[in-house]
């Protein structure tokens, strides 16, 4: 046949102004076997039965007959399945050989993956030993205020493992929460809050309050 069997089948049936919906009406194949049969994607097929079958039923019913649609079918089919399993044959290759790999090479992996979580283990602790206390200071809220009472809260919160120190007094931190009322003098007040963590790095932050009674 000098074309596919599927293209001559698809010319057949759009010279009668056939539907494919109508094919499947009248002869009882399923709709998805002709559009398969047509585009030559035999993979939606699954059988070289039913694509010899189904094609010799469809190439009668629209007058296109002789033994070569039969040679046809059966000659694609075998085209698609020789390149089908050319890629299982391929894929099962790269399979063993990474499996072959694997077993060759596995202490080298094993290696690898400890040498990984040991590096990745140093790095978290060089982490922890340069990382500062966190703190988030709620009030002051600003560096420099001006405050009518002769008072004001140090609040806020602290991250675990720290202590806190306020004008270099300690203050109890509970649920990592803080709050510390400082009285004022007249004039300019100087509010340092401090956070110490474990590792001995220091955090500081600084604010001046007016008091102008």
């Amino acid at each position: 046949m000098e074309n596919p069997v599927g293209e001559q089948l698809r010319n057949a049936r759009t010279e009668r102004q056939y539907t494919l919906e109508f094919v499947a009406a009248s002869t009882g194949i399923p709709l998805v076997i002709l559009s398969a049969l047509e585009a030559g994607d035999y993979r939606r097929i699954g059988s070289r039965l039913y694509a010899v079958r189904y094609g010799e039923q469809y190439s009668a019913f629209l007058g296109v007959t002789g033994e070569s649609v039969k040679t046809a079918l059966a000659r694609e089919w075998e085209i698609y399945a020789w390149g089908n399993e050319r890629k299982f044959t391929k894929s099962r290759r790269l399979g063993r050989t990474l499996s072959d790999f694997y077993k060759r090479h596995s202490f080298f992996a094993g290696v690898l993956v400890a040498i990984a979580a040991v590096g990745g283990y140093m790095f978290y602790q060089l982490l922890f030993l340069v990382r500062q206390p966190e703190i988030l200071l709620e009030s002051p809220s600003e560096r420099y205020l001006i405050a009518r009472e002769p008072f004001t809260e140090v609040r806020g919160s602290l991250g675990e493992g720290a202590r806190l120190f306020v004008n270099n007094r300690p203050v109890n931190v509970e649920n990592g929460s803080f709050s510390e009322r400082l009285y004022l003098a007249r004039g300019v007040n100087r509010i340092l809050v401090e956070a110490v963590n474990d590792r001995g790095k220091i955090l500081r932050r600084e604010s001046f309050l007016v008091y102008t009674p």
